[in-house]
């Protein structure tokens, strides 16, 4: 009789999620200017390919968590839609929405971090955290964009 394996969704997504932290990081990196998304082809094929790698990894993570048992799933399911949305409809108006992005994008890859690897911090102690890293990125960025 064959073993069934189950898999818990909610790691699946928590594991998609952090796959598609490079690609997406890659892909702000190296082929968004003013002009939007991949606006001035041909790409080299890896890039592409980098594309499209991280859009299938969310997209298949905002699936599988549609079915999870993540808390505040519908809002994580927005995040990822957006993040995607952002990316390739609008071309993130040529980095202008890095600055809503990028605090997206982190918060849920710490939460995906801390879903996978059971850290338990105290909430008030965490939103600081968040806080401060948020707002530390922001700046960075803000910076990066001028100068």
């Amino acid at each position: 009789m064959k073993e069934k394996i189950k898999i818990n969704r909610d790691f699946v997504v928590y594991i998609l999620v952090l796959l598609s932290v490079p690609g997406y990081i890659w892909c702000a990196l190296n082929h968004i200017c003013m002009c939007g998304h991949m606006a001035h082809p041909p790409y080299p094929l890896i890039e592409i390919v980098n594309d499209l790698i991280w859009i299938f990894f969310m997209v298949t993570a905002a699936v599988f968590s549609l079915k999870s048992t993540i808390k505040m799933k519908k809002f994580f399911v927005v995040i990822l839609s957006f993040l995607i949305i952002s990316r390739l409809f609008l071309g993130s108006f040529g980095g202008l929405l890095h600055i809503v992005e990028i605090p997206l994008f982190l918060w849920i890859g710490i939460e995906s971090i801390i879903a996978i690897f059971g850290l338990r911090f105290k909430r008030p102690r965490l939103v600081v955290t968040l806080g401060i890293v948020l707002l530390s990125i922001i700046i960075f960025c803000l910076i990066l964009l001028f100068f």
